[in-house]
């Protein structure tokens, strides 16, 4: 194995979300070739999708949305409902 494959292998198992073309210019590569060697490595070229961050209150488990997670940390129905309470 070369030293650009383990790069390659490296660099992903420590960023499983990167996509293929981050690591090419990570290890300075192609994507193509990234490609190539966590095919032929049996490692998923699939992109892994970040966490989606949930509702602090618990009770409803609504995904956030971007604005929602930095700043008010709740969905909008709990929101609303915490105003109403006041």
């Amino acid at each position: 194995m070369t030293e650009v494959m383990e790069r390659i292998l490296k660099y992903k198992e420590n960023n499983p979300t990167a996509s293929l073309r981050s690591i090419g210019e990570a290890v300075q590569t192609s994507h193509e070739y990234v490609r190539l060697v966590l095919k032929t490595n049996n490692i998923s070229t699939k992109r892994m999708r970040r966490q989606s961050s949930y509702c602090c209150n618990g009770v409803c488990s609504n995904i956030l949305s971007t604005y929602q997670k930095r700043h008010t940390k709740m969905c909008t129905s709990c929101r609303k409902a915490k105003i109403l309470k006041e």
